[in-house]
């Protein structure tokens, strides 16, 4: 079973497509994607930046994951306010749309606010502290957590 996992890392590796422009001065454009897995998912990323000044920076996010159960859709709007040249804190609203496969009925709308900050500690490393609460609490949907907090770097 490792070598298995291990081999379809590999090969998601290869497989993958990423690119980063930075159109002009003020935008920026991240895109990632990856094609369809053995078990049907697949799985694809958008991140569109305008620096409005030095400090100050909106950000359009949008994911799209196609899973066994559902189809999901992610879009934040993200405003980032640098604090020092490495670290920002950022606020933001987003939307979460499902797309129910297996004949269940899709949950309406599901919209949610997050806040956090972010150290880049160097170019390969960076450490992020994000919360997000789910807006209308009463939606459920089988992809998303009503409070979540994060912890996470890379």
């Amino acid at each position: 079973m490792k070598y298995f996992l291990g081999f379809t890392l590999c090969l998601i590796s290869f497989l993958s497509y990423s690119q980063k422009e930075e159109l002009n001065k003020k935008v920026s454009l991240h895109s990632w994607s990856y094609p369809l897995l053995p078990n049907g998912d697949t799985h694809s990323y958008f991140d569109l930046g305008y620096k409005i000044d030095s400090r100050l920076q909106i950000e359009l996010r949008g994911f799209y994951d196609n899973y066994i159960l559902a189809n999901v859709s992610k879009f934040d709007i993200t405003a980032k306010k640098y604090i020092t040249n490495k670290s920002y804190a950022f606020t933001g609203l987003g939307i979460i749309l499902e797309e129910s496969k297996m004949g269940q009925k899709s949950p309406k709308l599901i919209s949610n606010y997050s806040y956090g900050v972010r150290v880049d500690v160097h170019e390969n490393l960076f450490l992020e502290a994000r919360q997000q609460i789910q807006t209308n609490t009463n939606i459920q949907g089988v992809y998303t957590i009503p409070k979540l907090f994060t912890l996470g770097g890379i």
